[in-house]
């Protein structure tokens, strides 16, 4: 399950100057997403490729509202406003990047090691998902069909997505426990 891939903005460094297209199928010929140094906000503003060039745009993020301190805020904000997995959005944004997960093996062994009883906590929604007994991915809640299991490029996106919704401010234990599970298996945190 290891992820060979890097897109444009793979090494993006959070806060550096940003201006690029936005890749999304269907949004790819008048979009675009950066980073404003004056507001300190991530944006994106996407019209559909059959809109009038002339017309605003049909999604537009981080421009009025909350800013939206990281590129994984713009993720979360336009898989919510387009209706798409963050797999699509993430490969759209270009901020897809090689990683080398752990084992499901691994995982349960973790999870053991941090287990609580009687708390459903990430590991186990994690866990459950990268075996392909989940009817929905961990942190968006994107439907799995039965017996998904999802590839690295799945799991990297889901990290993004679950990062992304804690920069916005969401921060409930179950939501920090799925974002330290997904951290443990895409291979970026320690033992």
């Amino acid at each position: 399950m290891e992820m060979d891939i890097g897109s444009r903005n793979a090494a993006l460094v959070v806060g550096e100057d940003l201006y690029d297209s936005v890749e999304i199928p269907g949004f790819e010929h008048q979009s675009n997403w950066g980073f404003d140094l004056s507001t300190r906000s991530y944006w994106a503003s996407l019209s559909p490729n059959n809109a009038d060039p002339d017309a605003p745009p049909a999604v537009s993020v981080g421009w009025s509202g909350p800013v939206l301190p990281r590129p994984d805020c713009v993720l979360v904000e336009l898989c919510t406003q387009l209706r798409l997995d963050p797999l699509t959005v993430a490969r759209g944004l270009g901020l897809m990047r090689p990683i080398h997960p752990r084992t499901p093996t691994q995982l349960a062994t973790r999870h053991l090691e941090v287990f609580v009883p009687g708390v459903v906590d990430g590991y186990t929604l994690v866990g459950s998902w990268l075996v392909g007994d989940a009817e929905r991915c961990p942190a968006s809640e994107w439907p799995c069909y039965p017996g998904f299991v999802p590839q690295a490029e799945h799991l990297w996106a889901e990290l993004l997505y679950v990062t992304g919704r804690l920069y916005l401010g969401e921060r409930t234990p179950l939501l920090l426990s799925v974002d330290e599970a997904l951290g443990y298996a895409a291979g970026l945190l320690g033992d």
